[in-house]
């Protein structure tokens, strides 16, 4: 089936391993805006839990850069193991995935325990917000471990050729997030501790599910002991691929840090809350492109593996072109209807006022979003490590954080939003131009 990749109409693949990959990163993303819409309403504590959920964000986003690192860098080099016909290697790499994530994962979890207060004052907790983040980043570290096995082994499935599989996968979790999480805030009264246990319940199934897939006899490699070995030569290819979508969301953290210490002097808790509103908001937006990222990446990596470039290039034009016209759609809806969306996570008319006035600032050129995000994914998928790193620096660090810190110089609070449109239209720009010759580079040298 995995060889469909070298014959199958582009087109055709693109949409198979796009639509359940852009399903499960949208359901995925209900891990964070389902616990912030049931927060946001439980009364009085809502908007306090709505900050808390924004100051613990960027703690799960350093959880996640691990992921990332070991699932997208391992499924990379396992999609071009599979295209150059080497198996024995792929399952090696996808053993040593999971022992990577698993291990990086518990010296974090360690480290977060042993520093946990002065980190969540750090990351932007007032003496009213602490209790709230403390409740719920204490068992969010609890349950990590099964969190990273299971976003790391997912992103194989989809590298196997089965991103319906995968699709299922964010399925399970997610509905396990959506049935419980009211259930432990509503009828259990567990406030804080209930939204994080739903959350890790989620993680929990998906990485049950995952694994279990891989020891059926649909994976094309199985886990078994031979698998989890030693190598460290693949060891580093793992965690130099890795280093983009790594460098991606510990750099997105970062950038949450500093905006989360912006707002305590701009805005305030109430700000706060209505950032975390806005960044669940963009978390809709942006999914879908991700999706079709991750599922043009196998596509992608194995056609260049078998060394066919023209199907490549025919992959990232074609996949540019549907990101941008999936987040125009959603664009275009929270411009035309921003209340509506505000008011899923609030009743509170202060707090919905500040989300419209920040939704219509920050998401100004989010439309070029796609062929950034799109760009940075070839770079990967073909194994290019610091072509792939500086894209995916551009919009997030050199670009983002220089503006987020002298923007509010001049305009406070305004400043703080307008930096984020400047930097996705300078990034959007670099991206083009990079992908542009490199693509014609790669063209030429195979008709020489």
């Amino acid at each position: 089936m995995i060889k469909r990749l070298e014959t199958e109409s582009i087109a055709k693949l693109l949409v198979e391993f796009s639509w359940p990959a852009i399903a499960g990163m949208i359901i995925h993303s209900c891990y964070n805006i389902v616990s912030r819409i049931y927060i946001g309403n439980i009364g009085d504590d809502g908007v306090n839990g709505l900050a808390a959920l924004t100051v613990c964000f960027p703690i799960m986003l350093i959880f996640f850069s691990i992921a990332a690192m070991c699932g997208l860098g391992g499924s990379s080099l396992y999609s071009i193991k599979l295209g150059e016909k080497k198996y024995e290697e792929a399952g090696k790499v996808l053993g040593i995935s999971i022992i990577l994530v698993s291990i990086l994962t518990v010296i974090l979890v360690v480290f977060a325990f042993f520093n946990l207060n002065s980190l969540l004052t750090h990351f932007g907790a007032s003496e009213t917000i602490l209790p709230y983040a403390h409740d719920y980043i204490v068992v969010i570290l609890l349950g990590s471990v099964c969190g990273g096995i299971s976003f790391t082994v997912n992103s194989f499935v989809r590298a196997d050729g089965k991103p319906s599989v995968a699709m299922y996968t964010m399925i399970i979790g997610a509905a396990f997030n959506i049935i419980f999480t009211p259930v432990f805030l509503y009828v259990f009264h567990w406030g804080m501790t209930g939204a994080a246990l739903a959350t890790i319940g989620g993680q929990t199934m998906t990485m049950i599910w995952v694994l279990v897939f891989f020891c059926s006899e649909k994976a094309t490699v199985r886990i078994s002991k031979k698998i989890f070995v030693v190598d460290i030569g693949l060891m580093k290819r793992i965690l130099a691929m890795g280093t983009p979508p790594f460098a991606m969301q510990l750099i997105n953290s970062v950038i949450m840090l500093i905006i989360n210490k912006s707002l305590i002097v701009y805005g305030g808790d109430l700000a706060m809350s209505a950032m975390g509103i806005t960044q669940s908001i963009q978390t809709i937006m942006i999914m879908p492109i991700v999706g079709i990222s991750q599922g043009a990446q196998p596509i992608i990596g194995y056609n260049y593996g078998a060394g066919m470039f023209d199907r490549v290039a025919e992959t990232v034009k074609k996949s540019i072109v549907a990101a941008t016209c999936f987040v125009l759609i959603v664009y275009f809806l929270i411009k035309l209807l921003p209340w509506q969306f505000i008011s899923m996570f609030s009743s509170n008319e202060d707090l919905k006022s500040m989300g419209v006035h920040c939704i219509s600032i920050w998401f100004t050129a989010l439309p070029v979003v796609g062929l950034q995000i799109i760009g940075s994914c070839y770079f990967q998928s073909i194994g290019k490590v610091i072509p792939s790193l500086i894209l995916t620096s551009t919009r997030q660090l050199i670009f983002l954080i220089p503006a987020i810190l002298i923007f509010p110089l001049f305009w406070k609070f305004d400043g703080l939003l307008y930096s984020a449109p400047t930097s996705d239209l300078l990034s959007a720009l670099v991206t083009g131009i990079c992908l542009y010759l490199d693509m014609k580079k790669e063209l030429k040298a195979r008709q020489a």
